[in-house]
């Protein structure tokens, strides 16, 4: 029965070597002279650094239309999503339509024959050259060719003809636009400075909160695959905009706003939550192995253990580069033929 036992204890031992590992003699080592050694092979992978945010899809405010006096709303021709291409009657305030019109800067009082020379009247002069209603010459002065040109655009798009221009004849924004909210209804009365219509972004866009860790690792037009969390859903995009001072909340905690914008389309609703992953660093078939098999010697440089031909183990020194998970890339010191030592046990 002793000697079944020890058998028994034998075949375990011969069991548990064989089980993932391997048995080998290393002279490095002092003790017993038979040892368990765990090996794997120097390897190839793409290894990333990145950063893993939540956030909603939606789109970020662009600006609002306004009211420049006191009007009468007796049309709304605009809905909620709507995109506002340039030239669409948005409104008619007092029975005058507000057209969409693309230009940097909005007009900001009426103009007839009495008005002084400025550069509004120089702008209007160009808008109604370029619908093809001939005002003379260019410039800052206002014309009775001016006032002729001003009147047959009056005619031909549904305003009283009477030679005058308000601000709010022309809508002037960066158009196209999508609609994000109607301020008002039709028989409303309004206020100058009044918001008739909020405007979005067209393209949808991920907001995201960061805290100050990952802000300080983030930076413009970086990479980023979103995923929707409800779903497989998958598009790629980029940080567009990181805010550089934090907003606070009632728990003293402090996050950073940032749009990730959406590269290609991606058939999401407002409000749907994504995950984000920014990819910080990438590197492409990199030379790989385990973190397990790095360590530092006694000078503090980095080394692996390498098994030999001949069964010996031999420090090898190294360089890292990127780490993912359970793998580290090795920049410099191995060639990709070699087997690293993970483990020793005794």
């Amino acid at each position: 029965m002793k000697r079944f036992g020890w058998l028994l204890f034998a075949v375990l031992i011969i069991a548990g070597v064989a089980y993932g590992v391997t048995q080998l003699t290393a002279d490095e080592t002092e003790g017993p002279a038979e040892q368990t050694i765990v090996i794997d092979e120097v390897g190839r992978a793409t290894l990333q650094d990145t950063v893993i945010l939540r956030g909603q899809v939606g789109r970020d405010a662009r600006f609002e239309i306004v009211a420049s006096s006191p009007k009468l709303v007796t049309s709304v021709n605009v809905a909620v999503d709507e995109l506002i291409e340039p030239g669409h009657e948005l409104f008619k305030l007092d029975g005058r339509p507000m057209l969409a019109i693309v230009g940097d800067t909005p007009y900001w009082r009426p103009l007839d024959r009495f008005s002084s020379d400025g550069p509004d009247i120089e702008m209007l002069e160009t808008f109604l050259d370029q619908q093809g209603y001939g005002p003379g010459t260019i410039n800052q002065d206002f014309s009775s060719l001016t006032r002729d040109a001003l009147e047959d655009w009056q005619e031909d798009n549904g305003y009283p003809v009477d030679g005058h221009f308000l601000p709010t004849d022309l809508a002037i924004q960066q158009w196209p636009a999508r609609v994000g909210d109607v301020h008002v209804e039709v028989g409303d009365p309004v206020a100058a400075s009044q918001p008739l219509l909020s405007l979005v972004e067209n393209d949808l866009a991920v907001s995201v909160k960061v805290d100050p860790t990952d802000r300080s690792r983030l930076r413009i037009g970086l990479p980023a695959i979103i995923t929707v969390t409800a779903s497989d859903i998958e598009a790629t995009g980029s940080v567009s905009e990181l805010a550089d001072a934090p907003v606070v909340d009632g728990q003293g905690t402090e996050r950073y706003d940032g749009d990730i914008a959406i590269i290609g389309t991606l058939d999401l609703v407002e409000g749907a939550a994504v995950r984000v992953e920014v990819v910080l660093a990438e590197v492409v078939d990199a030379l790989v192995v385990p973190v397990a098999s790095v360590s530092l010697n006694g000078s503090g440089d980095e080394e692996v253990r390498i098994l030999t031909a001949d069964g010996t183990i031999t420090r090898v020194a190294v360089v890292t580069g990127l780490t993912e998970g359970a793998f580290v890339e090795i920049v410099e010191g191995l060639d990709g033929s070699e087997q690293v030592v993970v483990e020793v046990r005794q």
